[in-house]
């Protein structure tokens, strides 16, 4: 979670920073070990998670012009005061006068200045993050707070620019005994945009003028992130990208976007599930403990099913089991879900190291809506 919120807003600051003030220290992040889950019939669920190299704090490229023919690389030009970028995907109106910082652009953003210099926008595009709209207040505040001076928000809202679901933004910090306020919207699109204004306090305020150019915002002809398979969290209500079903998570659960299918783990990382989807098993239903048994103790030697039943979820026919098993010095304790729809099989796995989740796990399986 950190990660995440820190990659959308520490160049906004370290870059503006760079700009009018001065740059800190570059933040690291470490990684939790992922709770190993427990694979299902058809398919190897496990993750080693992903790298918390991307993206984190100043990138050492700033100050360095673009290679605008490098795949992945933001650029774009300003026409009629129109900013739009080369591959034709978005394009946003500019305040009067408002012009590329040329020596101050990196291969993730756009930074623009006002013709005074005193007040900055930066345009960045990055990877979709699936639980965008279901972060608090307090989560961005405690993420963005850490290294920034008398940081804080004074607005937070989920509003809607063009159609498209945003997250907005208003907060104040110092640095080097400047006050500087942010206007930032985080759109949602095929990409996350992330449009930050920046100005310094003691300057002439011209956040009416951002407010007037974000409202101008369209993505026009969007290029699916190849690297986004996973759908968006808004509450606890998981989408699939392609909207071939929906399930509720437990509260306070966030999705893990390293993984090409939905792997989602509670907040102190104790628990996970994942959700697989193959093709219809019509034997499936009839499968027998033993039959689990002898396939899970296959890849555990630990493993033992100590319960199955035959079960109905939204209609369709299911099975219910438990699995507990060690890997890796853990106690570990699986609640599966294996539900049989008419086109595909749907692998539901809660994994945590007791069963005291039991009946939460159960209602989110319960939840789980599969579009026709």
């Amino acid at each position: 979670m950190r990660k995440k919120i820190w990659v959308m807003m520490s160049l906004t600051l370290c870059a503006c920073f760079a700009l009018l003030a001065g740059c800190g220290e570059e933040e690291t992040t470490s990684l939790h070990t992922p709770v190993e889950s427990l694979p299902v019939v058809v398919a190897d669920s496990s993750s080693s998670g992903a790298s918390s190299k991307d993206n984190i704090g100043l990138p050492d490229n700033i100050g360095h012009s673009h290679d605008c023919n490098a795949e992945g690389t933001l650029c774009g030009t300003i026409i009629n005061g129109v900013f739009q970028d080369n591959e034709k995907t978005f394009r946003v109106t500019l305040p009067d006068g408002w012009t590329i910082q040329e020596k101050e652009l990196t291969d993730q953003s756009m930074i623009l200045g006002s013709p005074s210099d005193s007040s900055i926008l930066e345009i960045r595009r990055q990877k979709n993050d699936p639980n965008l709209f279901s972060y608090t207040q307090a989560e961005f505040e405690e993420s963005y707070k850490t290294g920034i001076t008398d940081f804080q928000i004074i607005t937070f809202e989920q509003t809607t620019i063009q159609n498209h679901r945003a997250v907005h933004m208003v907060y104040t910090c110092t640095n080097s005994g400047v006050m500087y306020q942010f206007h930032q919207y985080i759109i949602a699109g095929d990409y996350d945009y992330n449009l930050t204004f920046m100005r310094r306090t003691d300057e002439p305020d011209f956040s009416q003028n951002f407010l007037e150019s974000i409202s101008s915002f369209q993505e026009i002809s969007p290029i699916k992130d190849p690297q986004s398979n996973q759908g968006k969290l808004i509450g606890t209500l998981y989408t699939a990208a392609d909207n071939s079903y929906t399930i509720n998570l437990p509260e306070g659960w966030r999705v893990d976007s390293s993984a090409d299918y939905l792997l989602a783990r509670s907040a102190d990382k104790a628990s996970n599930m994942n959700v697989l989807i193959n093709e219809a098993d019509n034997n499936l239903i009839n499968y027998t403990q033993s039959y689990f048994q002898e396939y899970y103790s296959g890849m555990f030697s630990s493993a033992k099913v100590t319960s199955f039943e035959k079960i109905t979820m939204n209609g369709y026919p299911a099975l219910h089991l438990v699995c507990s098993y060690q890997a890796n010095g853990k106690n570990l304790i699986a609640n599966q879900y294996l539900i049989c729809a008419p086109k595909n099989t749907y692998s539901l796995t809660y994994t945590s190291s007791s069963n005291a989740l039991a009946a939460t796990f159960q209602t989110s399986a319960q939840s789980l809506k599969i579009s026709s």
